[in-house]
């Protein structure tokens, strides 16, 4: 739907689409649920920004987050 086309538009986006991610990239990229990337990131397990109420990611921070999160488990 609409969130797909979001996705596709920001993934097709000059830059690469790498400056902020949206819920929807980093469930793809976790292969996770949006619901389960929202709950981590209101706990604060997923290091998420908040813009106006909108929650976006740094896609390096969540690869790094994601790199020391593997190792240390």
């Amino acid at each position: 739907g609409q969130m797909r086309s979001e996705v596709t538009q920001a993934r097709n986006h000059p830059t690469g689409g790498h400056d902020l991610w949206l819920v929807a990239d980093v469930a793809d990229y976790l292969r996770v649920s949006r619901t389960w990337v929202y709950k981590a990131a209101a706990a604060g397990d997923l290091p998420s920004i908040k813009l106006r109420g909108i929650i976006r990611f740094y896609p390096e921070i969540i690869r790094k987050h994601l790199r020391r999160t593997c190792r240390s488990n």
